[in-house]
């Protein structure tokens, strides 16, 4: 499925509707994914059960920090389809 995400973050920046941002998409297992990003002890495995809170902060934020012109504020980080 095509979300058409790119497209329209680019249209978005070239309308100044938004600053430039960066997407990052997480893999997932489509309609089992509430499984795999949900610490449920009877339906999660021992390395899905980390919160996924954990693994953005911890892990997939320092990486796009280091690789990429991040910007590194507490306040700069916008969180979109996650709770």
């Amino acid at each position: 499925m095509d979300w058409h995400v790119g497209q329209t973050a680019d249209d978005l920046i070239l309308r100044a509707a938004v600053q430039p941002l960066i997407i990052v998409g997480i893999y997932n297992l489509g309609k089992a994914r509430i499984y795999e990003y949900t610490p449920l002890k009877r339906r999660a495995s021992a390395r899905t059960r980390r919160p996924l809170r954990e693994f953005l902060m911890q892990e997939v934020m320092p990486f796009i920090q280091q690789e990429y012109q991040a910007l590194s504020t507490p306040a700069s980080p916008e969180w979109v389809g996650h709770r």
